[in-house]
């Protein structure tokens, strides 16, 4: 049993080590999505494609937004 339990934690470091701290807090980051029809990303506060939203702005966590069908990134504020 103690070998498996090590086996275990061993895999979850490995996983954690190459998934990156980003990915655990990226999910609860706060995002912001417009709740148009044709809505597709979602946005940080202060991005011009989300000034352009003509519908209302709601404030999720990027798990949020996901679930609601704003899986992407922007384009303009994520931009690398």
């Amino acid at each position: 049993m103690k070998k498996y339990i090590c086996v275990i934690l061993s895999m979850l470091f490995i996983l954690i080590s190459v998934t990156g701290h980003d990915t655990i807090s990226a999910s609860v980051e706060t995002v912001f999505i417009c709740k148009s029809g044709t809505s597709y990303a979602y946005h940080r506060k202060m991005c011009s494609g989300l000034r352009r939203c003509t519908h209302k702005i709601e404030e999720v966590t990027v798990r949020e937004a996901i679930a609601m069908g704003n899986g992407k990134p922007c384009g303009y504020c994520y931009r690398k």
